[in-house]
């Protein structure tokens, strides 16, 4: 064990207070005799200094670890292996292949081996080098996430050297260990270059229909055109319509419909032109080309998708009876889909929204076999409202029995006066309690029977100690998909033992959903893992300052990033809280954060409190908890909009938002705060 000057200087690292965790284990080094602990000490401090930018302390602290760590120990091999990495990184290549070559392998067996023969191939990867990584690629005790980056790195390598079919074959490899739609496009380009019309056609069809989405879909959709390339009209048009280009997707799919050739073709194609009309607010064109899709025989599920989504919009038109109308017919004539639970709801909840509370009953009444706690929930609001007070607490009692921790079967049981009132202000709790894995492991023998396999542990906890979180979390999920229920137990216990917070919570929902339980029937033990508290400290501090319940904190935290630290979304949200650069730097003003910068949104312990300062303003201004949920996740415009509506209830407020993304995301935190409850308070 550390000493607690050293521990606690590793937390500082931990929550990205990098100058703190700096003075901290420079303090030590200081304090300490050379060895093990004293190398700790400067390793760390060259952690950070290189997390600060300050690269010549960071080597002099790395050179220092090397030199008073004892021979063979793991911070000796963590010490060589990272300056190996940070010359790389810094170019410093001859410097780099010097001391690889002084010291071409790690001593015990170290499972940062693979690792170090990497960078030491990166410092002199022509030609020994390159030797070196087709010997890892031909190595089966390689992880598959390495031989990744080896390809990945291969291809940067190539390109350097200008060397095309090095690049080529490059290339070519790791689209057929990844897919990867950057790597398709760059072959794309070369082979349009060389004349090679064939594989370049080939490469952008592909990018266009495996990731329409993304950045890369609309460059391969132009380079198609200037290439001359026939790209198919209905998949075209999906990719324009997923980047948000309505205009574009109706003008490719518009005519693309009378050339449809099979059934299956004309319904995609309809069914995407007609969500590009809606998302245009042309509901009139929507409905009518939704109603074409679905008027296709045979076996398409854009059929049912049709369905559904011509009624919504005929909804938002206000033809409620009309709207009824279509949910019902979908919920019991199909075909069937992922929609029909949320038509038989609808159908009675348009009418009942519409001020025909009986008529919602009625609508309700044929489809008992859709049944599900939000219809429960409503058709005792409605029932409530007839004055059927027998019969409101039955709808009521089936909503909790559905889902006793849903949503709505929550908001049933506070109807039925047997759940606390939702308040999420700040309250003092114990975020320290330990997981007992053995009775984990007891509770999953009895569920699936076996034990747990006594596998060797991966390189995970080498490389998180190294700093190397991606390069970790690689490895646990290399692992898991080689394995069953009790490997995944392992690498879930592995995980939360190496900080992977993240990738352990994700195992242990796989692990319960796996044992056949509903997510409130775990034992306390697992849902600690699947509903974590990390970095205890600064959460309970930026809680208790914002006015917050930590677990509510806590909930907002895992819907909004899983507690991934490093986390980012298509938007340019950063961070266990996901601020955005504009709000972190209006966040950064007012809490006087000097020098703030975009990477700053990394550190933990500055999202948390981005993250619970902001959460705090949004709900003194909404004086609501939801709303300022909604807040968080849409905007206070937005937020403001629904809470106009007068929604009285959690409920109403729900139905009222109607961004899909903003619904569930209140709706999951909801839930997740009282599982928190369940897993975490006394």
């Amino acid at each position: 064990m550390l000493p607690a000057d050293i521990a606690s200087a590793q937390v500082f690292y931990r929550e990205g207070r990098y100058g703190e965790a700096r003075s901290a284990f420079q303090l030590a080094a200081g304090r300490t005799k050379p060895g093990g602990e004293q190398a700790e000490a400067f390793l760390g401090a060259g952690n950070a200094a290189f997390s600060l930018n300050d690269a010549a302390a960071g080597f002099d602290a790395y050179r220092q670890a090397v030199e008073v760590a004892p021979a063979g120990s793991q911070v000796a091999v963590r010490a060589r292996y990272l300056l190996l990495l940070q010359l790389n990184n810094a170019g410093r290549h001859a410097e780099a292949a010097a001391l690889f070559n002084a010291n071409p392998s790690l001593a015990g067996g170290s499972p940062l081996e693979p690792y170090y023969r990497f960078e030491g191939g990166r410092a002199q990867w022509w030609p020994a080098g390159n030797e070196m990584w087709i010997a890892l690629l031909r190595d089966p005790a390689v992880s598959p996430a390495l031989k990744t980056s080896i390809r990945q790195q291969s291809v940067t390598e190539w390109r350097n050297r200008g060397d095309m079919a090095g690049l080529v074959s490059a290339l070519d490899t790791l689209i057929a260990d990844t897919g990867d739609p950057a790597a398709r496009f760059e072959r794309a380009e070369l082979a349009s270059l060389a004349g090679d019309s064939r594989t370049a056609s080939e490469q952008l069809r592909t990018i266009v229909a495996n990731d329409p989405s993304s950045r890369y879909a609309g460059a391969a959709l132009e380079l198609a055109r200037k290439l001359d390339v026939s790209i198919d009209p209905g998949v075209a048009g999906l990719s324009y319509y997923r980047r948000g280009a309505y205009r574009q997707a109706v003008d490719v799919l518009l005519p693309a419909i009378e050339t449809a050739v099979t059934e299956g073709d004309l319904a995609f194609r309809a069914y995407y032109l007609a969500a590009s009309y809606e998302d245009l607010g042309l509901w009139a064109e929507a409905v009518r080309f939704y109603d074409r899709a679905a008027a296709v025989t045979g076996a398409s599920p854009y059929v049912h998708r049709a369905k559904y989504w011509a009624a919504r919009v005929t909804e938002r038109s206000g033809t409620a009876s009309e709207a009824s109308r279509r949910y019902v017919a979908l919920a019991t004539a199909g075909p069937q889909g992922e929609f029909t639970q949320e038509a038989a709801f609808r159908a009675g909840y348009v009418l009942f929204e519409a001020g025909d509370g009986a008529g919602a009953l009625v609508a309700w009444s044929g489809l008992g076999a859709a049944s599900s706690a939000r219809m429960e929930y409503w058709r005792g609001r409605a029932l409530a409202a007839s004055a059927d007070v027998s019969g409101a607490r039955r709808a009521y009692e089936r909503a909790v029995a559905l889902g006793p921790f849903d949503f709505h079967g929550i908001e049933a049981a506070r109807e039925l006066g047997s759940a606390d009132t939702f308040d999420p202000r700040f309250v003092e709790r114990d975020l320290g309690k330990p997981v007992d894995w053995a009775a984990v492991a007891s509770w999953l023998s009895g569920r699936v029977g076996g034990a747990a396999p006594g596998s060797a542990p991966t390189a995970a906890c080498e490389l998180m100690a190294a700093g190397l979180r991606t390069a970790a979390t690689a490895e646990i999920w290399a692992a898991e998909a080689r394995g069953g229920t009790w490997r995944r137990f392992e690498l879930m216990r592995e995980a939360s033992e190496c900080g992977l917070t993240d990738s352990a919570a994700r195992l242990a929902v796989r692990i319960r959903e796996e044992a056949g339980v509903a997510s409130h029937q775990a034992p306390k033990d697992l849902l600690r893992v699947s509903y974590p508290v990390d970095y205890a400290g600064s959460l309970a501090v930026e809680a208790k300052k914002a006015g917050l319940d930590p677990l509510f904190f806590a909930s907002l935290i895992r819907q909004e990033s899983f507690w991934d630290p490093t986390a980012g979304s298509s938007a340019g949200a950063l961070g266990l809280t996901q601020v955005i650069l504009p709000t972190g730097e209006a966040l950064a003003a007012e809490l006087g954060v000097s020098s703030f910068t975009l990477d700053m949104l990394l550190r933990p312990a500055l999202s948390l409190e981005f993250g619970a300062h902001y959460l705090a303003g949004q709900m003194a201004w909404s004086g609501d908890a939801l709303v300022a949920l909604a807040a968080y996740n849409a905007g206070p415009g937005n937020a403001a909009r629904w809470k106009a509506g007068g929604a009285a209830r959690p409920a109403d407020l729900v139905e009222a938002i109607d961004f899909a993304e903003t619904k569930s995301y209140v709706m999951r935190i909801y839930e997740a705060y009282a599982h928190y409850r369940l897993a975490w308070a006394d």
